[in-house]
């Protein structure tokens, strides 16, 4: 979703669509990249689409390790890129991160710009966060794992989805060979168009139609994230299209606009990285 405080009618949209995946599920698979265990949690059968979308709520804490497990998994095969919602801006200061020892001065490096200490949406959380310092340590093993942040600072003024898909494809033209994976808010990742609040929304994912790009929803039964909508704090969310359905990967999906549905028994809230850091 926006970055921006969504309308009421978009708030539901998205508490509707929802999702992250499970980490209960995930099967332990350990490989071994220069002689060194790997472990990379298996969300399931994932389809081998070099450009995979995974579409989200922010604000939880199975939705990032999910992804981290996905990101994983897809560099065990090959290099693979892992794409966030967080302003380009950032990139310089997730590098640094990246190489450094990841200790406490290097954490508060990462969380010292205004998108962490003034995040309004769990794009800023711990879980957040915590992906990041995953990748760092799946690179020190010496998987072929990178990370690209897209996400612009918006003004108001410009075609969200229309900057998301560009900088997604920008990125996939300079690494043909580079699996991605991408976390963003559910209605970008929708492959299919999407009217919200009166509005036609021709989303990230429906301008990815021609790079034969995977959606998965992330759904769940029930649960908690951390969001302003408006208030700022935990919420209690319940996932429509995870209701009725057994945990795990669905290929019957039903849900226009995405290949797949994940389904998790139940997400948490993960609050702001930058209220908790040490």
């Amino acid at each position: 979703m926006s970055s921006r405080t969504p309308g009421v009618r978009a708030i539901a949209l998205a508490m509707a669509l929802a999702l992250p995946l499970p980490s209960a599920l995930a099967q332990a698979a350990p490989t071994h990249q220069h002689g060194k265990p790997v472990k990379c949690g298996s969300p399931g059968d994932l389809p081998p689409a070099s450009l995979l979308l995974l579409g989200e709520m922010h604000g939880s804490v199975e939705a990032p390790r999910v992804a981290g497990d996905i990101a994983c998994a897809r560099s065990v095969e090959g290099p693979a890129a892992l794409g966030l919602e967080i302003p380009a801006g950032e990139q310089p200061a997730i590098d640094r991160y990246l190489d450094s020892d990841g200790g406490r001065d290097a954490k508060a490096a990462l969380l010292a710009s205004r998108f962490w200490q003034h995040g309004e949406d769990g794009r800023s959380s711990v879980a957040m966060a915590e992906l990041i310092e995953r990748v760092r340590q799946l690179r020190q093993q010496g998987l072929p794992l990178s990370l690209f942040a897209f996400d612009i600072q918006s003004s108001g003024s410009e075609n969200r989805d229309a900057v998301l898909a560009d900088a997604i494809r920008a990125h996939r033209a300079a690494h043909p060979d580079t699996a991605i994976v991408v976390l963003v808010g559910n209605v970008h990742a929708s492959l299919a168009p999407m009217d919200i609040e009166g509005q036609r929304i021709v989303t990230t994912g429906s301008r990815l139609a021609d790079l034969r790009a995977v959606s998965i929803l992330l759904t769940y039964h029930r649960g908690t994230i951390w969001a302003c909508m408006p208030d700022c704090g935990i919420h209690a969310v319940s996932g429509r299209h995870g209701e009725g359905r057994p945990a795990g990967l669905a290929e019957d999906v039903q849900v226009r606009g995405y290949s797949r549905v994940y389904v998790l028994p139940s997400i948490t809230a993960s609050p702001p990285a930058a209220k908790v850091a040490p």
